[in-house]
């Protein structure tokens, strides 16, 4: 049975549409961080109606009018591309962007109805529609999109796109000589990669948006949704293999409680909104006076935890107060409020026996020290392995 190339370029095109519209019916699913999928698929279920609409033609070569209203459809597909591309990558279209996609997806319905019925403007134009999908590849290349593995087949089908319509785009103006690649290079080949870019696609962009909604839902669930720091779970989960790799090591690891002081006052004072604020600060200075490879986490209301590896006594202590002078200070006005925020800081090391829970007990008895000593300062619990021994406190600042 022999198949011709009307049926072929049908059930392609019917594929793109199916495609289409599966990414369309996507994103009313989905929603969430899906925009993407919404504008991928109208690109393309246009590239599928152009494609049905220009076999429907050839079946009905007296219809010239069904050519001229496909042409559009495939004009606006490769533009259209491009910006879900950059949707997919940077998760956002500012105003330039779109004002350049609404300009370009213009100027392609323009050139597209006019010149499509001369091989010359019509090679022009396919090779345009190239340019786009070389463009998107560029901007998924770039992309913030962190699953590479996801992006490289996305990248690999917008590639041989291209190379497609490249090649379509030559063959549809005569070459002398080589008649052979006229009759079969071109629309032979877009014939074939065109349904596999189509459902290809379509599936790899649905891979990539539900892996980013599962991260978001796995990161929400260890991070502060005030702070963005990291949350109780994140820092027991994080802590405790902290804790395992010093022991192993033989290093030594500090654990550091803040508390911020009279914060309830703050509050009542001046709202919550601006108590948000003010913990949101707090947050701020704690992650800017910390190394790379410390763990910070609000565990709650006013509270935090950080936990410094391979440290000392010294120099945790010198971290700590550096925190507690920076927060004093910046802490002082707060949207132009009298505030006069402090923290209270308690500190200890982690001793060869200890695990999370003991370190970060000393270190909430050092912070209770601080509170009942006068607030504002930092004290260092050295070497107990029982927090109810008040005379390894020490007051620091």
């Amino acid at each position: 049975m022999v198949i011709d190339a009307t049926t072929i370029m049908l059930a392609g095109g019917i594929a793109s549409l199916a495609s289409g519209f599966m990414l369309i019916l996507f994103y009313f699913q989905k929603r969430w961080g899906a925009k993407a999928a919404c504008a991928w698929g109208i690109a393309n279920a246009s590239m599928g109606a152009g494609v049905v609409l220009i076999a429907v033609a050839r079946a009905m070569p007296d219809k010239v009018w069904i050519s001229a209203l496909a042409y559009p459809f495939l004009g606006i597909s490769a533009p259209l591309t491009w910006m879900a591309a950059r949707l997919l990558g940077q998760g956002s279209l500012n105003r330039e962007w779109i004002a350049v996609g609404a300009i370009t997806v213009v100027t392609a319905l323009a050139t597209a109805t006019a010149f499509a019925a001369y091989a010359p403007g019509l090679a022009v134009h396919i090779m345009a529609s190239a340019a786009f999908y070389v463009m998107a590849i560029a901007e998924l290349r770039k992309s913030k999109v962190p699953h590479l593995s996801r992006r490289l087949p996305l990248m690999a089908m917008l590639g041989l796109l291209s190379l497609a319509l490249i090649i379509m785009s030559l063959s549809v103006v005569p070459q002398p000589g080589i008649e052979w690649f006229r009759a079969t290079s071109g629309t032979d080949l877009i014939h074939f990669v065109g349904p596999i870019y189509a459902v290809g696609s379509a599936v790899v962009i649905v891979l990539i948006i539900n892996e980013r909604e599962t991260e978001f839902h796995r990161e929400a669930a260890r991070s502060d949704p005030l702070t963005g720091m990291a949350n109780r779970r994140a820092l027991w989960s994080g802590g405790e293999r902290l804790v395992d790799e010093m022991h192993m090591s033989g290093s030594r690891l500090a654990a550091l409680a803040f508390d911020l002081d009279d914060f309830k006052s703050v509050n009542d004072r001046f709202g919550h909104p601006v108590g948000d604020r003010v913990i949101r600060l707090f947050a701020e200075v704690l992650t800017t006076g910390l190394r790379s490879g410390d763990l910070a986490a609000r565990i709650g209301g006013e509270e935090f935890v950080a936990l410094l590896p391979n440290t000392t006594i010294r120099s945790a202590t010198e971290i700590a107060e550096r925190i507690r002078s920076d927060f004093h200070d910046r802490g002082r006005s707060v949207d132009g409020l009298p505030i006069q925020a402090t923290t209270s800081i308690g500190l200890a090391l982690l001793q060869e026996t200890e695990g999370l829970d003991g370190v970060i007990a000393k270190a909430d008895l050092a912070l209770y020290k601080a509170k009942r000593g006068g607030k504002n300062r930092v004290e260092v619990v050295f070497g107990a392995d029982r927090p109810d021994i008040d005379d390894n406190v020490y007051r620091i600042a």
